[in-house]
C-alpha cells in the first residue's frame, strides 16, 4: 500500500484479532496519514512498515517513534527517528552510542535497529518482539536476526553492555551467539522469578546442551543436573561476560555456578535470597556487592571464590548457610550485619588471610568448624548476643591471641563434648589471651554454651 494505488489514505485502522503486520503489507510512503490505530491483539510488525508515514504524530522518545494503545503512548515502537548511521573506513574510529526504549513498550518493529552498527549499550524492556510473547523471542531479532542462531551475524559486536528491565520471561537461547557482552542487567535470573530446574540458572538465557556426564565442553558451562541419564546440562555462557547486576526475585540455588569468568556481581534492593550453591566455584570473582533486602545466604553460596577480598552481610541478613565462604583463600574481610542470628556449619573455613571479621550484635549461634584454619586471624570480639559456640570453630587459628567475649562477666559459659550442649564443665572467658588458647588448642573440639 503506498501512495500511487491509496493516494487520499489519511487514516489506518486495523481492528482487533489481527496478530501481525507483515513485512509484505509495508504501508510505504503515504504521506497524507496523520493517524494509524493498532489493536493490542497485534504483536509482531514487520520491518519498516510505516516508514513511509511522514506526516503520522507518532510519540517521540529518546530518538524512537511509537504509536500508542489506548492511555498507553509507548505501546508499540515502529522506527527510529534518525537513520543508522554510515560505515566508517577501515581504521576509522567509531562513535557509539547508547539507546533505551521507553519502559512501557509491549511490541518492538522487526530489525528496528537494523544498521545500528555502533551500539554500545542498550536498554529494552524485554527481549524480542512482544512482551510476553512466545514467538520471536530472541535478542537479535530487534537487529533483525530472523532466528536465534542468527544472533550472532546480526548483534552488533560493539554492543557490550545489555540492561532489560522490566519483562516477566526471557526464553531459552534469546542470547544465544552473543559472544561480545561484558555487562548485564537483568530482572531475575534464568526464564523469571519462578522458574525451577534447569531454566532457573544464569545460563538458560543463552541456550545449552545436554550431556550424559558433568565433563568440560568447549565453551559451555555445567550449571544443572537434572537426575536423568542426558541430563547434565552446559550453559553458552559467553567468555566476555565479566559484569551482572540482578535486581529481582532471588538468586536460587546453583544460579551461576561454575561462573568463573565473572568478575563482578551487584544484587541490589529487591533480590530476598542467595541460595545454595548459588556462586559455587566463581574463582574469578573479585566484587559481590549484596544488596538491603537479602534475608538468606545458602550453603555453599561462594563456595571457592578464591579471588573475594572482602564481603560485606547487609543488616538485612539473618541467616548465613553452612559452607558458604569455604576456602575463599584470599577473603580478607569480613563484617556481618546486625540482622545476621547464625553463622553455620564451615561458614569460613579455610579462609587463610582473613585478617578483619567483625560479627553482628545479634548473632546467637557460630557453628561448627566456623573460622576452621583461619589462620591469619589475630582477633575476634563475640557480642553479647552469641549463646552457642561449635566444635573446631577456631580450631586452626595460629595466629589468633585474642578473643574477647562480651558477655564474659555477666554469664556462665560451659564446655562440653556433647553436641547438645548439655552437661558441660563451667569455664571463665574473662582473659581475651587465655580464650584464644581454649579454642585454639587445649579445648579446640568441645562444644561451648552458656546460661
Amino acid at each position: 500500500i503506498h501512495n500511487e494505488n491509496a493516494p487520499n489514505v489519511t487514516k489506518i485502522i486495523i481492528e482487533d484479532g489481527a496478530t501481525e503486520i507483515d513485512y509484505f503489507t509495508t504501508y510505504n510512503y503515504l504521506p497524507y496519514v496523520t493517524e494509524i490505530s493498532l489493536p493490542e491483539s497485534v504483536v509482531t510488525i514487520g520491518y519498516n512498515v510505516f516508514s513511509g508515514c511522514t506526516a503520522t504524530p507518532f510519540t517521540e522518545y529518546k530518538g524512537a517513534y511509537y504509536l500508542p494503545y489506548q492511555g498507553n503512548a509507548y505501546h508499540f515502537l515502529i522506527k527510529m527517528k534518525e537513520q543508522p548511521p554510515q560505515p566508517v573506513e577501515e581504521g576509522e574510529e567509531v562513535e557509539t552510542v547508547d539507546i533505551t526504549l521507553h519502559g512501557n513498550t509491549k511490541v518492538v518493529s522487526c530489525g528496528l535497529l537494523t544498521g545500528w552498527y555502533n551500539v554500545a549499550k542498550l536498554t529494552l524492556p524485554f527481549v524480542g518482539s512482544s512482551n510476553g510473547g512466545t514467538e520471536n523471542t530472541h535478542f537479535g531479532y530487534i537487529f533483525g536476526a530472523p532466528a536465534y542462531t542468527n544472533n550472532s551475524e546480526f548483534v552488533p559486536t560493539l554492543l557490550k553492555e545489555i540492561a532489560v528491565t522490566s519483562t516477566e520471561e526471557i526464553a531459552g537461547f534469546a542470547f544465544y551467539g552473543c559472544t561480545n557482552i561484558e555487562r548485564m542487567t537483568l530482572p531475575f535470573v534464568g526464564a523469571s522469578e519462578s522458574a525451577t530446574g534447569y531454566q532457573a540458572v544464569f545460563g538458560y538465557i543463552f541456550g545449552y546442551e545436554t550431556r550424559n556426564s558433568s565433563s568440560a565442553i568447549s565453551g559451555a558451562t555445567y550449571q544443572y543436573y537434572s537426575g536423568s541419564y542426558y541430563g547434565y546440562y552446559h550453559y553458552y555462557i559467553p567468555a566476555s561476560l565479566k559484569e551482572v547486576t540482578i535486581t529481582g526475585g532471588s538468586i536460587g540455588n546453583s544460579a551461576f555456578y561454575g561462573c568463573d569468568g565473572l568478575t563482578s556481581v551487584e544484587i541490589p534492593d529487591g533480590v530476598t535470597s542467595i541460595g545454595d550453591s548459588a556462586f559455587y566455584g566463581c574463582d574469578g570473582l573479585t566484587s559481590v556487592e549484596i544488596g538491603n533486602s537479602v534475608e538468606t545466604i545458602g550453603s555453599s553460596a561462594f563456595y571457592d571464590c578464591d579471588s573475594l577480598t572482602e564481603i560485606i552481610i547487609p543488616d538485612s541478613v539473618t541467616s548465613i548457610g553452612g559452607s558458604a565462604f569455604y576456602y575463599c583463600s584470599n577473603l580478607t574481610s569480613v563484617t556481618l550485619g546486625n540482622g545476621v542470628e547464625s553463622i553455620g556449619y564451615e561458614a569460613f573455613y579455610g579462609c587463610s588471610i582473613l585478617t578483619s571479621v567483625t560479627i553482628g550484635s545479634n548473632v546467637t549461634s557460630i557453628g561448627d568448624y566456623a573460622f576452621y584454619y583461619c589462620s591469619s586471624l589475630t582477633s575476634v570480639y563475640i557480642p553479647r548476643s552469641v549463646k552457642k559456640i561449635g566444635c573446631y570453630a577456631f580450631y586452626g587459628c595460629s595466629s589468633l591471641t585474642s578473643l574477647s567475649f562480651g558477655n564474659a562477666y555477666y554469664y556462665t559459659w560451659y564446655r562440653t563434648s556433647y553436641s547438645s550442649y548439655r552437661n558441660g564443665t563451667s569455664m571463665s572467658l574473662t582473659n581475651s589471651s587465655n580464650n584464644a588458647s581454649c579454642f585454639t588448642s587445649n579445648y579446640y573440639s568441645y562444644y561451648w554454651y552458656r546460661n
